[in-house]
């Protein structure tokens, strides 16, 4: 049965219990990948500083994995934290530089300066988000049915988006889902058609407080819904081949049950 997004309260609960980790020197980088030769710095934390836990290698050295202010994740020595609670955090990398089963896949750009990062897995559309740069490493979280293959990442600002693979090396393309088939539409048989307004923006990302406006899409207009962010109050669609997100408000959502958490 059709259903329409509806705002709904939730029932409180209590805190849960995390992992945290302390700064316990002056400065310390957080890296892209737990590796202090390759791993890119992506920004420094400091002396007594708090951070959320949310991964670690399977051995030593030991590196937890950690929410960074800016949004994102990156890796710093657990030699240099007070970490509480490790025996929550699950293992993302293990130390052979390989991620675990299910885990963090991690990559990096080659044969190439600079490497678009667009909307969608398609060249031949105005749909590019960014520019990464050569040996930029990001989070590999999906990838395309078939050639040519497109891999879907995470870029360490929280940019989410695609890249043609022939310019990244991937350490586990194997462990990686697929996300997005080769016809130009991922398989959710899920429709939105728009209401409660006459226009909708279509963002890259579900935040309507960036300038992240992708195309515009009018009242009564339906298209393929192929993900929701993890509170269920934006929906992705694609949008002839671009791939947007709508605020759940004003998209009435065939079924919205069967959508993967894609945010």
């Amino acid at each position: 049965m059709p259903h329409r997004y509806r705002c709904s309260a939730r029932a409180a609960r209590g805190p849960a219990t995390v992992s945290t980790a302390v700064v316990t020197t002056g400065s310390l980088n957080a890296r892209a990948i737990p590796d202090p030769y390759a791993g890119q710095i992506l920004t420094t934390v400091s002396l007594g500083t708090v951070h959320v836990v949310v991964g670690k290698t399977s051995g030593e050295p030991l590196w937890v994995q950690i929410n960074l202010p800016g949004g994102g994740t990156g890796w710093i020595n657990a030699g240099y934290a007070n970490v509480t609670n490790l025996s929550l955090v699950p293992v993302t990398y293990n130390n052979s530089g390989q991620p675990q089963p299910g885990g963090y896949v991690s990559g990096y750009v080659v044969n190439v300066y600079f490497l678009n990062v667009r909307t969608a897995p398609n060249p031949f559309v105005n749909n590019v988000i960014t520019m990464i740069a050569r040996n930029q490493t990001f989070q590999v979280v999906g990838k395309t049915s078939g050639e040519p293959l497109w891999i879907e990442i995470i870029l360490p600002s929280g940019v989410r988006g695609w890249v043609n693979s022939d310019y990244t090396v991937v350490s586990n393309m194997a462990a990686v889902p697929v996300t997005y088939n080769n016809s130009g539409q991922q398989q959710t048989g899920v429709t939105g058609t728009v209401v409660n307004c006459y226009f909708l923006n279509v963002r890259s990302t579900p935040n309507p407080f960036i300038q992240n406006v992708l195309a515009v899409i009018a009242r009564n207009q339906t298209f393929p819904v192929v993900g929701k962010n993890s509170t269920g109050t934006w929906y992705q669609i694609n949008v002839n081949g671009v791939i947007g997100w709508v605020n759940g408000d004003f998209l009435y959502v065939s079924n919205p049950g069967a959508l993967p958490v894609t945010f």
